[in-house]
């Protein structure tokens, strides 16, 4: 078991809510076996607290799914997925202290339909990009 017991009650109590399902793909083909198994064991030890929480499994070369740019990244990397569309969440390796908890809540937002709010300004600029753009956010503390 990977989470303890009072934590797996406190994400019950935060998911008691859900109203629709979320997918998340996981994709723990190579790289550290170590690390694969543990992402694994914590998505299996999610899903069995609310069952609108799908997982799967595929077992697919990482490569594939990463940006061109960074293909030779090893580890676990899950995707968030909802109605059946990528969100544009990915987790790469194991989300553990402030990540864990973003990856709740997460789940959360998506189910019980919390959009985050964007800007009109924002969400105009986003609409009139005429090339692809890469962002990446890393949670940290500090």
């Amino acid at each position: 078991m990977i989470l303890s017991d009072k934590v797996q009650d406190e994400i019950r109590d935060l998911w008691q809510d859900l109203k629709d399902p979320v997918e998340i793909r996981f994709y723990g083909g190579e790289g550290d076996a170590s690390a694969n198994e543990t992402m694994k064991a914590l998505w299996d030890e999610l899903q069995a607290l609310n069952g609108l929480v799908q997982i799967q499994d595929i077992a697919s070369p990482l490569s594939q799914f990463l940006p061109e740019h960074d293909n030779e990244r090893q580890g676990p990397i899950s995707e968030v997925w909802f109605d059946g569309e990528f969100s544009g969440i990915r987790y790469l390796g194991i989300p553990s202290g402030y990540e864990f908890g973003g990856l709740v809540d997460t789940v959360r937002s998506l189910s019980i339909g919390l959009a985050p709010h964007i800007s009109e300004e924002t969400q105009s600029w986003l609409k009139n990009l005429d090339h692809d753009l890469h962002l990446e956010v890393f949670v940290t503390p500090t």
